[in-house]
């Protein structure tokens, strides 16, 4: 198809497309930006036998995520994916009114308000942290953040008691410890998208075959189960726990917020869930977006305070100049610098980036060129976030928050995605790393340990994340 439209890319194998190149890369994002140093801003490769349109054309991008936003409504889908019209589909998976009704319900979880209403309970899980990091001596920050937002997510959240969130955060650190992408499972189903559900099927049939065989000859047989059957098991007796108090509860987290738009119903097909569910759940919806936003807010917050950790031990200057504006500014939105700085890092050091897609819906034009159904549209987000021409005039390899004062073309900065299916806990994410950055820098200086960089060890797997963040925290006396 590319080769038809003199559209550059590489070579494809047959049956395989580029996936060998891909499943060998040692980062997905970064073989997209190598791609597009050899064939331009707009290129294609294919996963198996699908298109997919890489692009850091920011013209391009602008309609895909936005000006055309009807036609490019769903993201790509994957053997992990739920169906559109099954039992249990979280935010994340859903598409057209089903993703339109479950924003609807979850979207006030996050307003100005709920924010604010929230903050204390958020201020006393940071606390709880700062009460246990070491003083004057090397550590590894990285794994007091991933409890930090273990226990926040749980409380503002989810309404799950702390003292119990050991095995929660061994789970959900396990969830993300591989590359999805690399899964044999994953592999045959991008390569034989028709029999996804039989594929998926047959795994689901061996790991409960194994898990029998395992309860009726445990030495003989071994039987680990999947993170992510563990978590939504339980996430379902939290639920349900829930449900029995009808409502009676100190205050709305987000799963009080989608049970108080809850009801018991079968999804059926997409006509239906119009009509019978405008500005509902199904309690299995709620099941699925608690474990949505128990996964995403824990791993991508914690990675992101790393980021900024290695960021500021690594660039003192910048330290002094938040810590001097904390000490004149009480309120987080008074904080403009804290701002430029949180912008810039999620500039040089974007998370999620491989989730950031779309899918044709509706066979379209976009910039000239003609776009079928089905096609992926995948941003080159690291080209992007680097471009001089976007980007400068200074260097756009160097930590530069001031760059962010002036005003830049919309698409150039994409690392919660754009348009109506951005990332709906932004605002909460940003909300707690404001908070947690300000405790931190008012009580302590951070220092680089002789470690940092040697244990940094920054790979891509579910997520773009360091491996390690080892620092030292000096007091400040005022």
């Amino acid at each position: 198809m590319f080769d038809k439209r003199n559209i550059k890319g590489p070579q494809v194998c047959y049956w395989f497309g580029n996936l060998k190149t891909l499943w060998s890369a040692k980062s997905y994002s970064r073989q997209l930006q190598l791609w597009t140093k050899e064939y331009g801003d707009i290129y294609g490769y294919y996963e198996g036998d699908i298109p997919v349109w890489t692009t850091s054309n920011v013209d391009f991008l602008n309609e895909v995520f936005i000006k055309q936003f009807s036609n490019f409504y769903s993201r790509k889908t994957t053997i992990f994916t739920r169906s559109t019209t099954g039992k249990y589909v979280h935010l994340f998976d859903a598409q057209g009114k089903r993703w339109k009704r479950q924003r609807y319900v979850i979207n006030p979880t996050f307003s100005a308000l709920k924010l604010k209403q929230i903050t204390p309970l958020i201020n006393d899980c940071i606390r709880q942290m700062m009460e246990k990091l070491p003083l004057d001596e090397d550590f590894n920050i990285y794994e007091f953040y991933k409890q930090l937002t273990m226990n926040v997510i749980s409380r503002c959240a989810l309404g799950i008691d702390p003292n119990s969130n050991a095995v929660f955060l061994e789970k959900t650190t396990l969830f993300f410890s591989n590359d999805f992408r690399k899964r044999s499972i994953a592999k045959l189903g991008v390569l034989f998208p028709k029999f996804r559900p039989f594929i998926m099927n047959f795994f689901v049939f061996q790991y409960n075959l194994r898990k029998k065989l395992n309860n009726l000859f445990p030495s003989v047989f071994d039987y680990a189960e999947p993170p992510s059957r563990w978590l939504i098991d339980r996430l379902r007796n939290v639920v349900n726990k829930r449900k029995q108090q009808n409502g009676e509860v100190e205050y709305k987290d987000l799963l009080q917020v989608m049970l108080d738009a809850a009801q018991n119903h079968e999804i059926k097909d997409e006509k239906e869930m119009a009509e019978s569910l405008a500005k509902s759940l199904t309690y299995d919806e709620v099941i699925m977006n608690v474990f949505l936003f128990l996964i995403a807010g824990y791993e991508s917050t914690s990675t992101a305070l790393a980021y900024c950790t290695y960021v500021l031990a690594t660039n003192p200057i910048e330290q002094t100049r938040l810590q001097e504006e904390i000490a004149y500014q009480t309120e987080l939105s008074e904080m403009k610098y804290l701002d430029l700085f949180l912008k810039e890092v999620f500039r040089m050091y974007p998370i999620p980036i491989s989730f950031v897609n779309r899918q044709c819906v509706t066979e379209t034009n976009v910039c000239g060129y003609h776009i079928s159904k089905g096609d992926i549209i995948q941003p080159d987000i690291y080209t992007l976030h680097y471009d001089f021409d976007l980007w400068g005039p200074v260097d756009p390899t160097q930590f530069y928050p001031e760059r962010h004062q002036t005003e830049r073309h919309p698409m150039a900065w994409m690392p919660f995605g754009k348009g109506p299916r951005n990332c709906v806990g932004m605002k909460f994410a940003l909300h707690e790393i404001k908070l947690a950055l300000v405790k931190l820098l008012t009580h302590y200086t951070i220092v680089p340990s002789d470690k940092l960089e040697t244990h940094l060890n920054i790979q891509e797997l579910a997520i773009i994340t360091p491996s390690e963040v080892w620092i030292k925290l000096e007091k400040r006396h005022s």
